[in-house]
């Protein structure tokens, strides 16, 4: 089982969000919502002000969130089941920079600052 990213919406914006004082300590925050109780996997990319690019692995259900120290941040994600609805955001001082969803079985969702 591949990742697949047909009927997934990918869009920029510029949506104001709200935050906790972790995440206003971060450069970004990656949030992960949708249907409550939604498993999921994949990976974000983080670019530091070096030029190191650091990746992590996750597992996780939805809803969570990610803080995130760097100058770039790319994501990609991966429904576990069939049902239910995945998004992620990654926002940059309380605002959207980019957001991707899903809701077909098994579907993922690809985001990035930049």
């Amino acid at each position: 089982m591949g990742i697949g990213f047909i009927g997934a919406i990918f869009r920029g914006g510029n949506k104001t969000t709200t935050s906790s004082p972790e995440d206003e300590a971060s450069d970004f925050v990656i949030r992960v919502t949708g249907t409550d109780g939604t498993e999921f996997f994949g990976a974000y990319m983080t670019v530091t002000n070096d030029g190191k690019s650091v990746p992590k692995y996750v597992y996780g259900i939805v809803p969570t969130k990610y803080p995130i120290d760097g100058d770039i941040v790319s994501v990609s994600f991966q429904k576990k089941g069939k049902s239910g609805t995945l998004k992620v955001e990654i926002c940059k001082c309380n605002e959207v920079v980019a957001e991707s969803e899903t809701k077909i079985a098994y579907g993922a969702v690809s985001a990035s600052s930049v």
